[in-house]
Parts: structure tokens; C-alpha cells; sequence
């Protein structure tokens, strides 16, 4: 059984669904209040087959676009830091892994950091060397787009809960602008740190199969596995490519 439509399934869920439906559920206490709108949420049947299945669809499209509305206003924005931050991560990453290879005796990864590759093409790189790997790294892209959405979203619905503060004030408005700029604020560090792991996470293998010198040659023992399983199977197979045996 084909099963590799399980890591995009979780990343939709964790990165769309997931930011979607806690939109859906902040932007109608913003606009009935935090009280009206539990009153209303408990006598209505939110479990039914249909209902839940328009609320999936909702969710879905409103963490969709919030992460492109993300990439289109503050992601470009705060794109400097966001490279900063990566850079530091994939040079504290490689100190640490000539490190370990100094300790174990082996060589060391000469690597100018700055002729490296951005992180997201090191990760795809991995998707075909350690996918199991990239899989797991998937998750932490995953969350920070999980963050960029509710960053985005949470920030506007605290605009406007100021606002209709203002027409009417209430306590309950008060408290839940409390809890909304938390919210923020928890997000957006998240984010941030999410650059860094993701970074620092990909590197560390990214170096370890580098200094292996396995990038090139686990590519070419997959490609053999898919030639072999199509052979038994009876399909065409591509002609494989190979690298060089003086290629690292």
C-alpha cells in the first residue's frame, strides 16, 4: 500500500485545517462575544455529518489563506531576518557537527557556509537520501506554518475586538483581548524558533551524509530499488543515473 500521501495529509492538517478551525471559532467570539457565542455554539448540533464536514472546508480554506496572505505582506517583511536566522542556524550546525567528527576522528567538513544552498533545497535533497528524515522535519514547517496563520489572523481579530471594545465596553472583551495578544505573541515566537530548528535539523543530517559522502550514491541505490520493484512488476523502468566514482 502506497502510503506517501500521509505526510502532506498531516501537513494540511497541522499547517491549514488545524489554524483554520481555531479562526473559525476566535472569529465568532469576536463578533457575538465570548459568551454569546458558546451559548450559541452548545444549542446548535455542531457534529453533524454535514455541518462538520463545511466547517473542514472552511478551515481548510481559511488556514490556506492566511499562510498566503503571510507570505505576501509580513513574510516579506521580516524575509531578512528570517535569512539571518537560518544562516546562524546552518553555521551553528556545522561547528557542531565538525565537532562530533573531530571527538570521533574522523575529517572535517570543509563547507564555505556561504556557497551552501538555502535550507528548503538541503531538504529536498533529503527527501530522496532520508526520507524518513525529511518526513519528521516536515513537521516543524508544518507548525511554523500552523503559527503563520494564527499570527496573521489573531492580530486582525484583536483589531477588531478593540474596536467593538470601544463601541461597547465589557469586561469580557477585555479579558479575551488579553488572551488574543498572548496568543500573538507565543505565535510569533514560535515562529521564529521554528526557523531554527527546521535549519538546524536539516543541516545536521544534511552534514552527516555529506561527510558520509552519501547525497549522491543513496540516490542512486533508491533509483535501483524502484528499477528492481518494477522489473518484478513488469513495468518500464528509466534509465538510471550515475555518478562518477571520483564524485563525492
Amino acid at each position: 500500500m502506497d502510503l506517501a500521501w500521509i505526510p502532506q495529509l498531516f501537513f494540511d492538517l497541522v499547517g491549514r485545517v488545524i489554524p483554520g478551525a481555531i479562526l473559525l471559532v476566535a472569529t465568532y467570539s469576536v463578533v457575538l462575544g465570548p459568551q454569546a457565542s458558546i451559548k450559541d455554539m452548545v444549542q446548535r448540533d455542531l457534529f453533524s455529518v454535514g455541518l462538520t464536514i463545511l466547517w473542514l472546508f472552511l478551515a481548510y480554506c481559511i488556514g490556506l489563506m492566511g499562510g498566503q496572505l503571510w507570505v505576501s505582506t509580513l513574510g516579506k517583511l521580516i524575509k531578512k531576518r528570517e535569512l539571518r536566522t537560518e544562516r546562524k542556524a546552518v553555521e551553528g550546525a556545522l561547528a557542531d557537527h565538525n565537532q562530533v567528527q573531530e571527538c570521533l576522528g574522523e575529517p572535517l567538513l570543509s563547507i564555505n557556509t556561504d556557497r551552501l544552498p538555502r535550507v528548503y533545497l538541503m531538504h529536498d535533497q533529503l527527501r530522496l537520501v532520508a526520507r524518513e528524515e525529511a518526513l519528521r522535519l516536515l513537521k516543524l514547517k508544518a507548525e511554523q506554518r500552523l503559527c503563520h496563520a494564527l499570527f496573521l489572523g489573531l492580530t486582525i481579530l484583536a483589531i477588531v475586538n478593540l474596536v467593538l471594545f470601544l463601541i461597547r465596553p465589557s469586561s469580557e472583551r477585555v479579558v479575551l483581548e488579553v488572551v488574543l495578544i498572548l496568543v500573538v505573541a507565543a505565535c510569533w515566537q514560535r515562529a521564529m524558533r521554528m526557523i531554527e530548528f527546521f535549519a538546524t535539523g536539516t543541516c545536521v543530517v544534511w552534514f552527516s551524509f555529506a561527510s558520509a559522502r552519501r547525497l549522491l550514491s543513496q540516490v542512486d541505490h533508491s533509483e535501483e530499488g524502484v528499477a528492481s520493484e518494477n522489473r518484478e512488476k513488469g513495468r518500464p523502468t528509466p534509465a538510471l543515473k550515475r555518478t562518477p566514482s571520483g564524485a563525492a
